[in-house]
């Protein structure tokens, strides 16, 4: 079923935080189109990145906006854990929910910035829940 004709089952109202920005940082541009539409038609804003390399540009330059990071662990040129560790060791203290299409990794050093994992693909209520989560956890 395409995203558009998905039953409007979860507002913003209903998840009941404040909206801020989520990063989705995925090597594949169809995985993070779709999953910028699912977000932003619940009211969300989105910013995207190819890569780690790229978040973290983007984390620097917005990181007192971004609420929530949801990260691929699986890129090219900087893998998802790697990324994580470069934002904990600059102190971009962002929420942080990991997704792949594998099955989920152990973190090497996990802490309580880690909010969870997805595991592609995932439904919208899924992910909303998830969402939900990682923005009441950082208010």
């Amino acid at each position: 079923m395409p995203v558009h004709d998905l039953p409007m089952t979860v507002s913003t109202a209903t998840i009941g935080v404040a909206t801020r920005k989520i990063l989705i940082v995925d090597d594949e541009k169809q995985v993070r189109m779709i999953t910028e539409l699912m977000l932003t038609q619940f009211g969300f804003e989105v910013l995207t990145a190819s890569d780690g390399l790229e978040a973290l540009e983007v984390l620097h330059a917005e990181s007192e906006e971004v609420g929530v990071v949801l990260m691929d662990l699986n890129m090219p040129r900087m893998s998802g854990q790697e990324t994580y560790r470069r934002m904990r060791s600059e102190r971009l203290d962002t929420q942080v929910v990991f997704t792949s299409g594998y099955d989920e990794l152990e973190l090497e050093e996990p802490d309580d910035r880690v909010v969870g994992f997805l595991r592609k693909p995932f439904s919208l209520e899924t992910l909303l829940s998830m969402v939900r989560q990682a923005l009441t956890r950082d208010s």
